[in-house]
């Protein structure tokens, strides 16, 4: 466990990524006054459902109230994935992770949304939201405080049993995981879950409709799938699924934004996050995709959106971070040639000598108002600190301010160093920190390694933004967490073996997550 400093200071600190490769203007200490509204708003209390994706070399815990990767104590990004019950050290490589949303509406009011320790509160609860109200009732939060999981086993069983030519149609009784996926009207929801699905006329989890009456029934040969804009030609004969899909659904408007005191959004946020067992490097890997809704009737302007990761590699007092801007992977490596192990007051389990690498990719972010693919726009960090001015953030402005290129006191964020130079204040901030690989070297470099900074435990920001989100717009942001063992040439290493790993991540996300056989 980090020292309890953490849990608590850090409860104010996440949003995520900045800039674009245009100026942008400052946001001011005193922008226009909140002007609070009606919107009605029930009082959902904070999620308590808990679940792993859990398939392969990594066991990640998933959380039902906008934040993973951690059980509300300690870090579950166990990688190599060891049986709790073993006795084993379970090494964690990554501590927390959520998004963060950021706008303002056209009364000048910031719109701010985002999640990290829960120590301040919540920004996010369960459920979905009145696709035409842009509300929730407290009973839809609760009844949705659930995650919802099938294997790709049963999906295989399924269709061999429905694709059988001597009994076309014939079903032997699907699992539990597959009666039970919230696909909209699915007869049996009920009886596995406790209310009806009837209730919610709209989409929800992902399925292949195999008759195509608009019905979830595993009966009719239906399934869940890995759905993906664009990768619509996939069909029945040639679905898109992975060894474990996790989904659950979350939104910002169950309550007041304790977390950033930020107004909110109205967004709907449905995740399925993913795993496949391979023999392969991906078999040290986990997805996540994540289809945001926006139920707001009005425009919102400078609008971002942000991945924000709380990356810890085993120990979390001797990492460095830095961004592969071709890829739009950021990534954390050890400054040193040994992980702490035992790490720090708590006796975190480190990795020991044999340390690894670990990467997140950005695959995809929102669209603009025309309707173009945005990408990633920036990457950005702050630190572990409640008084450092590239601490945590203590306001909804100071969120936003970091997601737009500028340190929570509104220094800009600028090329070199540790990015933090008050004597700057003019500047244009930079769209990207430490996009150097560690072992680069020569003029224009900029890592942590090359400036040999100080250790302050970094988080990091991937930011799509400033855009126009129009009303209703459906969007995405799809992810994926790449790993390698044993990384060599301290100080400063190559992580060449990391970038090989996360092209052949991109390439899976470039087939639509389908894995070729063979």
């Amino acid at each position: 466990m980090k020292y309890i400093f953490k849990v608590f200071v850090l409860g104010l600190l996440t949003l995520v990524g900045v800039s674009n490769l245009s100026a942008r203007e400052f946001v001011g200490d005193n922008p226009s006054p909140q002007k609070k509204t009606n919107t009605f708003r029930a009082s959902c209390t904070e999620s308590r459902s808990e679940t792993d994706v859990n398939i392969n070399n990594v066991r990640a815990r998933l959380r039902g109230g906008g934040d993973m990767w951690w059980d509300g104590n300690d870090a579950i990004y166990v990688v190599p994935n060891v049986d709790p019950a073993s006795g084993e050290p379970a090494v964690s490589a990554l501590f927390s992770g959520a998004i963060w949303l950021g706008a303002y509406d056209e009364g000048g009011n910031l719109i701010l949304a985002a999640q990290t320790y829960r120590s301040s509160g919540n920004d996010y609860w369960t459920g979905p939201l009145d696709p035409d109200l842009g509300t929730v009732e407290k009973s839809d939060c609760e009844r949705w405080d659930e995650h919802f999981t099938v294997f790709g086993d049963d999906i295989t069983s399924l269709r061999a049993d429905f694709l059988d030519p001597l009994n076309p149609g014939v079903q032997s009784t699907p699992s539990k995981g597959l009666l039970g996926w919230p696909g909209r009207g699915n007869p049996h929801f009920a009886s596995l879950n406790g209310f009806p699905i009837e209730e919610y006329n709209q989409d929800l989890a992902p399925f292949i409709d195999a008759n195509n009456d608009g019905v979830y029934n595993p009966y009719d040969g239906d399934h869940p799938i890995i759905e993906v804009t664009g990768c619509e030609s996939f069909n029945y004969n040639n679905p898109v699924y992975a060894d474990q899909m996790t989904w659950w659904v979350y939104n910002d408007n169950g309550n007041l934004h304790t977390q950033t005191n930020g107004l909110s959004m109205k967004m709907e946020v449905q995740v399925t996050a993913f795993g496949y067992r391979t023999t392969d490097a991906i078999n040290d890997m986990t997805f996540y995709r994540y289809k945001l809704i926006n139920r707001n009737k009005l425009a919102l302007t400078d609008t971002y959106f942000s991945l924000w990761t709380d990356p810890d590699l085993g120990c979390y007092s001797d990492d460095y971070i830095g961004c592969d801007t071709l890829t739009g992977m950021g990534y954390v490596y050890n400054s040193d040639a040994n992980d702490d192990n035992p790490c720090g007051t708590g006796g975190v389990p480190g990795y020991g000598a044999n340390v690894p690498a670990l990467g997140v990719d950005y695959f995809r972010g929102p669209l603009d108002s025309a309707g173009n693919q945005i990408g990633l726009s920036s990457f950005q960090y702050h630190i572990n600190s409640g008084s450092d001015p590239k601490g945590d953030p203590q306001s909804a402005l100071g969120y936003y301010r970091l997601i737009s290129g500028y340190w929570p006191n509104g220094t800009p964020i600028t090329a070199g160093g540790d990015g933090y130079d008050p004597n700057n204040s003019t500047a244009d901030p930079t769209p990207y920190v430490f996009p150097s690989f560690p072992d680069e070297s020569g003029g224009g470099v900029w890592s942590m390694c090359s400036e040999s900074l100080s250790v302050l435990d970094q988080r990091f920001l991937h930011t799509s933004g400033p855009f126009v989100l129009l009303p209703g717009r459906t969007n995405e942001m799809i992810s994926g967490v790449v790993w390698v063992p044993n990384i060599p040439d301290y100080p400063c290493p190559s992580l060449r073996e990391l970038v090989e790993a996360d092209v052949l991540a991109q390439n899976l996300f470039d087939n639509c997550f389908k894995i070729t056989d063979g």
